[in-house]
C-alpha cells in the first residue's frame, strides 16, 4: 500500500502499518517476488502487531477486507477469510464496522468463498463473549490453517 487506509493518531505508525500489509500479502500468498519460508508465520506476525499496538487493529481489519475482496485467486481469498477469522477471535471490531465485517462475510459466504462463515461464526460469538486479550493461537495452529484454509481449520485453531 502507499497509504494506510484509516485514520491513525500516531504518525510513528505509519511503517508498521506498510510491514503489517506486506505480511498479509504473504499470508495470502499475495506478495511479489518470492516468498517467505514460511508465510503462515506472518499470520501470526500480523496478530502480534495488533497486539501490541492496539491502535492497528482497525488499520488490519480494512487492510484484510481490502486485500480479500474481489482477490481473483480463490486460495488467496480463503488464507485472507483465515486469517480475518483469526484475527476476529483475538480482537474486536470496532461497533461502527461490525455489520459492514458481517455483511462482508455474508457476501463472501454467498460467493462460496471458504472459510467465510466460519469468520461469521466466530465474529459472532465474540459479539457476545468478547474478543480474547491475548493472541492464542500457535504458529502450528496458523500453520494448519494456511495449508487448509477452511472455516473448520480456522474453529478449530480458535478452540470452536
Amino acid at each position: 500500500i502507499k497509504a494506510v487506509l484509516t485514520k491513525l493518531s500516531d504518525r510513528r505508525l505509519l511503517v508498521p502499518c506498510k510491514t503489517m500489509y506486506k505480511s498479509i500479502l504473504a499470508f495470502m500468498g499475495d506478495q511479489k517476488g518470492t516468498a517467505p519460508p514460511c508465510p503462515a508465520a506472518k499470520g501470526v506476525e500480523v496478530l502480534q502487531m495488533c497486539e501490541r499496538e492496539p491502535e492497528l487493529r482497525v488499520e488490519a481489519l480494512v487492510q484484510l477486507l481490502k486485500q480479500t475482496n474481489a482477490n481473483p485467486r480463490d486460495e488467496s481469498r480463503a488464507r485472507g477469510l483465515a486469517l480475518l477469522g483469526l484475527f476476529l477471535a483475538h480482537f474486536h471490531p470496532p461497533p461502527a464496522l461490525e455489520n459492514f465485517v458481517e455483511a462482508f462475510l455474508i457476501g463472501q459466504s454467498s460467493e462460496g468463498v471458504s472459510g467465510a462463515e466460519g469468520a461469521r461464526r466466530i465474529l459472532h460469538h465474540k459479539i457476545i463473549q468478547g474478543a480474547n486479550k491475548e493472541v492464542k493461537v500457535t504458529l502450528r495452529q496458523v500453520m494448519d490453517v494456511w495449508e487448509s484454509p477452511t472455516a473448520e481449520g480456522v474453529l478449530t485453531a480458535v478452540g470452536f
